[in-house]
């Protein structure tokens, strides 16, 4: 009976040391991925900052692009082949972007959608400034991060009516980063102040 209770108590001994190692290296786990997030917070809101700077001078059409049609019809202004070529030349890279094109397509999105509005509507900015005024949030998990703040937009705008110019307007952000080779990439950047500028240049007003 006695040999039979201490085989008992040498088992759970054992059980009892093993969940210890695997608690703690699950805190230790737990413990450096927070401290690797920390780390990265400060590094993505830098790259943040340095790819909103970016975007007021990509959203600036070359001049040969701003097309007027006065009789109002933006049928022919839709130009599939300007948009790619603008989009997706090595121009637009500034390392923010994959090197894998299908996903680099989509992480241009933004910028496509932004300009085939102008071309649309007809209003074109002839210049933008943007500046992140506040972070809001941070998270990460298994390669992937998100980053969202408030940015301030102001830009000015041509039209076939003539030039006018925007009041600084305040807007929330998010960008989506993910982990390609050694680096951080842009996937994805969701903005609702292009819309404003849509209502905007079709007579309203950016709230």
């Amino acid at each position: 009976y006695f040999m039979k209770t201490s085989k008992v108590l040498r088992n759970l001994n054992r059980g009892f040391l093993l969940s210890a190692v695997i608690l703690i290296g699950v805190c230790a786990f737990v413990i450096l991925q927070e401290m690797a997030d920390k780390n990265l917070e400060p590094e993505l809101k830098a790259m943040a900052q340095e790819f909103i700077a970016d975007s007021d001078k990509r959203i600036v059409l070359p001049e040969e692009y701003r097309v007027f049609d006065e009789s109002g019809s933006s049928d022919s202004l839709f130009d599939d082949d300007f948009i790619n070529k603008i989009t997706l030349s090595s121009s637009v890279d500034s390392g923010f972007y994959s090197d894998k094109p299908s996903l680099r397509k989509y992480s241009l999105s933004w910028l496509n959608s932004i300009l085939m509005t102008q071309r649309s509507s007809q209003s074109y900015f002839t210049s933008a400034k943007t500046e992140i005024v506040q972070f809001n949030s941070f998270s990460v998990y298994n390669g992937k991060a998100t980053l969202s703040f408030d940015v301030l937009f102001s830009c000015e705008v041509l039209s076939i009516g003539g030039s006018s110019a925007m009041d600084p307007v305040r807007q929330s952000e998010t960008l989506t980063f993910e982990k390609e080779g050694d680096k951080w990439i842009i996937t994805n950047y969701d903005t609702y102040r292009f819309q404003q500028f849509y209502n905007y240049s079709n007579g309203g007003e950016m709230t």
